[in-house]
């Protein structure tokens, strides 16, 4: 993840987090490959701000809550975007530990639950 404007960012080793914002902050830029093929950004050509507002939210394939609620997780987010909300999941779980949040398995687990 690139860091967008440091004068934002809060040095921070609480609970071992290497980078917090303070609140009010803007969010920092950032370019991650998206499960569906394209690079994503926050700012820039291919952001994924919506005109209204943006959800990120932080997800993974095991979580055991995150499978039993992700067919209304892809309804609802894709209601959000109707309404010009961007959204965005990143997964942040080291895949060594977690192979099933593997990137590819990301592919497939956007797919069989239809994440745009």
């Amino acid at each position: 993840m690139r860091s967008g404007n440091s004068q934002n960012a809060q040095a921070s080793t609480h609970a071992g987090v290497p980078f917090t914002l303070a609140t009010g902050s803007k969010a920092p830029d950032f370019e991650l490959p998206g499960s569906d093929g394209k690079q994503h950004s926050f700012r820039g050509k291919t952001s994924i701000q919506g005109k209204v507002g943006t959800l990120i939210f932080f997800t993974c394939n095991h979580c055991p809550y995150v499978q039993a609620i992700a067919e209304r997780l892809a309804r609802d987010t894709g209601a959000l975007r109707d309404m010009g909300i961007g959204v965005a999941a990143i997964m942040s779980n080291d895949v060594a530990a977690y192979p099933e949040d593997s990137f590819d398995n990301m592919k497939v687990f956007a797919a069989a639950h239809g994440f745009a």
